[in-house]
């Protein structure tokens, strides 16, 4: 659904509308989308870095979760929204951003310099405070930074990513070290300490430092997923309710060297280029798999034949709500999970499908929120353009 204008499109009449095909965002052609570097969604507000590493954001702005100005609703009982992108300023100070990425309802991005900037709810501290919420953008400062003031800028911590869930966000530093915050009463943030920390914290240090540092980082609703240079994977918090769950961190058994992964809010998908394996919690059984390992964290893992024994490879891993995605080597994408867009309720795939909606168009890049996703596509006159589906 478009409701709060998460889609980009704007104008009366669309924004009660679900889209179930793909529909180019008008706005994002204006600006010539051959410049969009990366998109990233929440559950209702999107955003998108262009080359010249501006931020864009549009959707649901009732928490200041986009950075700019709130936009009066057309009803009184709908939250404040913008329908177009606009970009956030940062207060006039510059920032030009590297990486970002969304929760249900606050904003984080990196600048060049290594800045995590946030905006928008913080009441269980996802923003790196106290509590409350911020409208403006703000630059983040870790444990290290508030400690001491006497800093200079080449010892304060640089960061080159962020991820951000419901309730807690993590990050990852230049040096390979994951920090966290927020609320984790389900083992999510790895402090054996907190369950509410308020201030960005390192987080299994050693484990990760003694398998070459942390090149990637992803949350689901309730855990942490950590992608070390070795091509190991990490994992603590709790992939499922009622299913485990703690601050412990656990060394995925994995016979592959992964290069990607991605979390849907109980679960998560890895790759190393060519084969795909999913990790959740469960039995084997349960799950009517062959080749499923049980892990010592009670999380299981088992690949995913109908995918890897037809060798399309994996360029891109994506993932948002219950909901997975993947650009192949012929830059064909593949869904599964909920179905984003689908005109009928409870449509659900068990294994990777090519998404016929966008078949035969070259894909480059993929983005997926809860209800909502956007696929950047390869034009015949190559020029890019943007596409976007909702649900209901």
């Amino acid at each position: 659904m478009n409701k709060v204008g998460q889609l980009g499109q704007g104008g009366p009449g669309i924004l009660t509308q679900m889209v179930t095909r793909p529909t180019v965002a008008d706005y994002f052609e204006d600006l010539a989308l051959s410049s969009v570097k990366s998109l990233h969604l929440g559950a209702t507000h999107s955003c998108a870095i262009l080359q010249d590493c501006s931020l864009y954001t549009w959707g649901e702005a009732s928490r200041g979760m986009l950075g700019h100005r709130k936009y009066k609703p057309p009803e009184d009982s709908m939250p404040p929204f913008a329908s177009f992108p606009a970009q956030v300023h940062f207060g006039g100070a510059g920032v030009k951003c590297v990486s970002a990425s969304l929760g249900a309802s606050h904003t984080l991005c990196v600048s060049e310099e290594g800045v995590i900037w946030g905006m928008g709810c913080n009441f269980e501290s996802q923003l790196g405070l106290a509590v409350g919420k911020v409208e403006e953008p703000f630059p983040i400062q870790s444990v290290k930074e508030r400690e001491r003031s006497d800093l200079t800028d080449a010892d304060k911590i640089k960061f080159v990513e962020v991820a951000a869930s419901d309730h807690f966000s993590a990050a990852i530093s230049e040096d390979g070290r994951v920090w966290t915050w927020g609320a984790g009463f389900n083992g999510e943030l790895g402090l054996y300490n907190a369950t509410l920390c308020e201030v960005p914290t390192e987080t299994h240090s050693n484990l990760i430092l003694s398998l070459g540092g942390a090149v990637a980082v992803d949350v689901g609703r309730s855990f942490t997923l950590v992608l070390t240079r070795s091509g190991n994977i990490i994992v603590w918090g709790q992939l499922r309710p009622g299913c485990g769950g703690g601050p412990s961190a656990h060394v995925l058994d994995l016979p592959i060297e992964a290069k990607a992964i991605a979390c849907s809010n109980q679960g998560a998908a890895v790759s190393d280029g060519t084969q795909l394996w999913r990790v959740s919690s469960g039995t084997p059984t349960t799950w009517r798999v062959v080749g499923g390992k049980q892990q010592s964290s009670g999380a299981l893992v088992w690949p995913i034949e109908e995918f890897n024994k037809c060798s399309h490879g994996v360029k891109r891993l994506a993932a948002g709500g219950n909901t997975f995605a993947l650009i192949s080597e012929s830059q064909e994408l593949w869904t599964w999970g909920e179905s984003i867009g689908a005109s009928e309720a409870g449509n659900v795939a068990l294994s990777p499908r090519v998404e016929c909606r966008l078949q035969g168009t070259p894909v480059r890049d993929i983005a997926i929120g809860v209800s909502h996703a956007a696929v950047v596509v390869q034009k015949a006159n190559v020029q890019d353009s943007a596409s976007a589906l909702s649900d209901s």
